[in-house]
């Protein structure tokens, strides 16, 4: 004779995809701040200021991010290969970062994901 169990499951779809939409949000904005952090580390200060332009936003609603930088020489600095830096600072300062940065950024959201999905 074999015994039965019985169990009842409930399942809440929408609140795990409703806190799944959030964390993702949190993790976007963590990881954009991830990136500006490390784009100021090399951001050429010859231009005084550039680096306090520098911000992070993002949009939970449209699960997007962006850092910026809107000094009046943040697109010639970022640009011109040709400029002399300060050692350690560089040209492509925002963008250098986001190439390097690609699995820490991953890696941030992912945990944001999986303390709220627990």
């Amino acid at each position: 004779m074999t015994a039965k169990i019985r169990f009842d499951l409930k399942w809440h779809g929408g609140l795990a995809k409703t806190r799944e939409r959030a964390a993702t949000a949190r993790g976007l904005h963590n990881a954009a701040e991830h990136l500006l952090d490390k784009a100021v580390e090399v951001t050429p200060i010859e231009h005084l200021g550039l680096v306090e332009t520098g911000t992070a936003t993002s949009d939970a609603a449209q699960l997007r991010a962006a850092v910026s930088f809107d000094g009046e020489y943040a697109v010639v600095q970022h640009e011109d290969l040709e400029l002399d830096h300060d050692a350690g600072k560089t040209s492509k300062y925002l963008e250098a970062p986001f190439h390097a940065e690609q699995d820490e950024m991953r890696r941030i959201i992912a945990a944001e994901l999986g303390q709220e999905l627990r």
